[in-house]
């Protein structure tokens, strides 16, 4: 009798998907006997993987079409593939596409001025409805998704299962900071920010946070991105519901205040 080796590679193992999907397949529960890990940078979490150093920046082309490339690479092979397609993840992790650092950092500084908390976007972006995905959630169904045939071989979305408007959720945010709410009021963080380097220096010393390179806190062009969507922005996880997972029944409203309580225990904002 042959058994199977469950043997996992995971690239961007650093980034706000990989590191969530690392800490998931080194539970004993999951049963993987090997991870293997790739990343420029070294694993700063709890985790059984193997790491792989090893560039993917010098590599382009990887958005929804790599699904069609994959499928043509696959003809005649034994492999199958599958795919998630996320809108914005809400999670722990330094650098790109973090909504959630972004407000973190924002809503900070917004404190320690003593000033309102006001919506940075449009008017437009503020009633707009949005999806997100707790990155927890996301590790979970990509371990299923790779390890259930019915699911082999096409893409689907995956959400909280809710949506959301800004402008229900900055009265839940402002709570949190113990902010007002103020006017919104058009603020180009990617000008905004760099002006207000040495305040969080200030406010690491004064609080003994992480001491986190500024520039990797956030990334504020994809909080300019997220704060002007003109339009309605979320999708239909019905297909992946149809196919056998369903455990896309949170409240982003939650979601979000755990996150960031989750930030505050690891020093990287303050716990007002």
């Amino acid at each position: 009798m042959t058994s199977t080796k469950k043997v996992a590679l995971v690239t961007g193992a650093t980034g706000i998907q990989g590191r969530a999907l690392i800490s998931h397949l080194s539970k004993p529960d999951f049963g993987w006997d090997e991870i293997f890990a790739v990343s420029r940078e070294p694993l700063d979490f709890d985790n059984r993987a193997k790491q792989l150093s090893f560039d993917m920046y010098d590599k382009e082309g990887a958005k929804y079409y790599e699904d069609y490339v994959i499928e043509r690479r696959k003809k005649g092979a034994k492999w199958t593939w599958s795919s998630l397609r996320p809108g914005c993840i809400i999670g722990y992790s330094q650098g790109y596409m973090n909504l959630l650092h972004n407000i973190a950092v924002y809503g900070t500084l917004c404190k320690e001025l003593g000033g309102l908390f006001r919506f940075p976007g449009t008017p437009v972006a503020y009633k707009v409805l949005l999806d997100c995905v707790d990155v927890d959630l996301l590790a979970d169904a990509q371990i299923w998704l790779a390890t259930h045939p019915q699911a082999q071989n096409d893409g689907y979305n995956i959400s909280n299962g809710d949506q959301f408007r800004f402008q229900q959720l900055w009265p839940v945010l402002a709570s949190w900071f113990k902010l007002d709410v103020g006017p919104s009021l058009r603020i180009p963080l990617t000008k905004f920010m760099p002006h207000h380097k040495d305040l969080w220096a200030f406010i690491v010393k004064k609080h003994n946070l992480k001491d986190i390179p500024f520039k990797k806190l956030a990334q504020w062009e994809f909080a300019d991105a997220m704060f002007t969507v003109p339009s309605d922005e979320f999708g239909d996880v019905n297909k992946l519901r149809k196919a056998g997972y369903d455990k896309q029944r949170l409240y982003t409203e939650e979601v979000v205040l755990h996150k960031l309580d989750y930030l505050a225990k690891m020093k990287v904002i303050p716990k007002y």
